[in-house]
């Protein structure tokens, strides 16, 4: 979600399932994890992305610039 869910307080008189609360810890532990494997990844793409493009331009050097209109 790339925005906040709005959430209700459950009312004093509900009550939680037994397999809705032990759900939840695995759904946080697996939400972390797929985090940890997304950030890591965007950091190898990083890494392979600058290694490709490490060109070092002096003053003077002609270059072909690409201006896109957005």
């Amino acid at each position: 979600m790339r925005t906040s869910a709005k959430l209700m307080l459950l009312p004093p008189d509900a009550q939680v399932s037994q397999p809705a609360s032990m759900l939840a810890p695995h759904v946080h532990d697996l939400h972390v994890e797929i985090q940890r494997k997304i950030a890591s990844s965007d950091d190898n793409y990083k890494l392979s992305a600058n290694v490709r493009c490490s060109v070092n331009f002096e003053i003077g050097d002609f270059v072909m610039a690409r201006i896109r209109p957005e």
